[in-house]
């Protein structure tokens, strides 16, 4: 039995709807002055398993990066800290999928010096499909989508975000691009 606190314990029952993960070994250059990981790191670890997730679902030529995503959000709630002797588990799935827009959730755990695995944040990121010619909002292909919906233990919603020229929320006051 570990001396860890019930608090920290992962429920195996949430990450199982996580099929996709990425282990990352805690690099010296990620720790902060106060000795733990810095919140920019975090942010890397994300990035590091989308691409990952994007390699081995949407079988992305990482020679190339021609996938064509922006965030356009993210959010990180930061639980608890990460340190040099840890290890990182990254939990990617893809919970919802619009017609130019996907939201990506994240968890972030710590694995400690004794194997013990307990979660450090979680994430949810927006990101929007565009042309990498023009940089502009295009549609997801069907044959993304169908391969995001195939992968995933719980398949995406999938939704349409609509634009306020189209009758839909603005965020923070401006106008949407219809993800």
């Amino acid at each position: 039995m570990s001396s860890q606190p019930d608090a920290e314990r992962i429920d195996g029952s949430e990450l199982a709807q996580y099929r996709h993960t990425l282990e990352l070994r805690v690099r010296y250059g990620d720790i902060d002055t106060l000795g733990h990981v810095n919140n920019k790191s975090y942010i890397s670890y994300l990035e590091d398993s989308r691409i990952d997730y994007y390699r081995r679902v949407l079988s992305l030529d990482l020679a190339r990066l021609r996938l064509g995503t922006v965030v356009r959000k993210m959010e990180i709630e930061y639980i608890r800290p990460v340190f040099l002797t840890d290890a990182v588990r990254v939990y990617v799935r893809c919970s919802r999928i619009g017609g130019k827009s996907a939201d990506f959730e994240a968890v972030i755990a710590r694995i400690d010096h004794s194997g013990f695995e307990s979660i450090a944040a979680r994430s949810i990121s927006t990101l929007v499909s565009v042309d990498p010619d023009t940089g502009t909002p295009r549609e997801w292909s069907e044959s993304v989508i169908r391969a995001i919906e195939s992968f995933e233990a719980v398949p995406p919603i999938r939704s349409r975000r609509r634009s306020p020229a189209e009758g839909g929320p603005a965020i923070g006051g401006r106008a949407g691009r219809g993800t």
